[in-house]
């Protein structure tokens, strides 16, 4: 998956004007759409979504990956060319929306599949929910992303808006532009590399918390299992509870 500067995905979801929502919210011409592929030997799935919101659930018994959503077009002419497409490489599935190339178009997706695949996740703008995920990566221009129940992994890039993941087995790994930071129930380790503004909550990791810089926005960090560590904070509070291990925070 191409990965985009923080800069670069901050500087795209500054496109995202209210106006510019507006516009994407009118729906006069809409569609469903819908695809399918049988699950027997994919490991990972690929998402390359645009305007429009994404929810993906893994679920235990699930044999296939079934992919459905609404078309929505200002103008009937431009509907046809809002479609799902999957393709599939191996063990990999591919799943695109592709919209038109004039004109104000989205498609509201949604996604099952088997509990615990890979997934990378390229999203334009709108909504992001997942849950039941295996490895886990985002890259995610606009709009708010909620994570949850991830058996592997977690990486996110983010240009803004709100984020939040609970429950994750592994490592949580996070960039992000603006927006607040909640994560909690992390069996492994959190990292935030880089966090332009808004608050940074976490709560209940197994292992470090490691937030190498911080630009404006409180820290609130507790239930750690091993250290917590800031190693650059530009303006906010930093409070820190129930930490097992060493803690180090520039001090002001």
């Amino acid at each position: 998956m191409r990965e985009l500067p923080r800069r670069t995905l901050a500087a795209l979801a500054l496109l995202w004007s209210p106006a510019l929502a507006n516009a994407w919210d009118r729906c006069e011409a809409s569609a469903p759409r819908e695809a399918r592929e049988d699950a027997a030997g994919i490991t990972r799935i690929e998402i390359d979504a645009g305007a429009g919101s994404l929810h993906v659930d893994g679920r235990d018994g699930v044999t296939g990956v079934h992919a459905t959503g609404k078309a929505c077009a200002e103008d009937p002419d431009d509907l046809d060319e809002v479609q799902i497409r999957m393709t599939r490489s191996g063990g990999t599935l591919r799943i695109e929306t592709r919209l038109a190339r004039d004109g104000d178009t989205r498609l509201d997706l949604e996604i099952e599949m088997p509990k615990g695949l890979a997934l990378e996740v390229e999203d334009s703008s709108g909504e992001l929910e997942i849950r039941g995920a295996g490895a886990t990566r985002i890259q995610d221009s606009s709009g708010s992303i909620e994570l949850s129940d991830v058996t592997g992994d977690v990486s996110i890039r983010d240009g803004s808006g709100s984020i939040e993941v609970r429950q994750v087995a592994g490592d949580v790994r996070v960039e992000d532009g603006s927006g607040s930071i909640e994560i909690e129930r992390v069996q492994g380790s959190v990292i935030v590399e880089d966090d332009g503004a808004g608050g940074i909550r976490i709560s209940e990791v197994s292992r470090d918390v490691h937030i190498e810089e911080d630009g404006s926005g409180s820290i609130d960090v507790r239930d750690v299992g091993g250290d917590f560590r800031v190693d650059r904070d530009g303006s906010g509070s930093v409070r820190y509870h129930d930490v097992t291990g060493e803690v180090s925070v520039p001090h002001r």
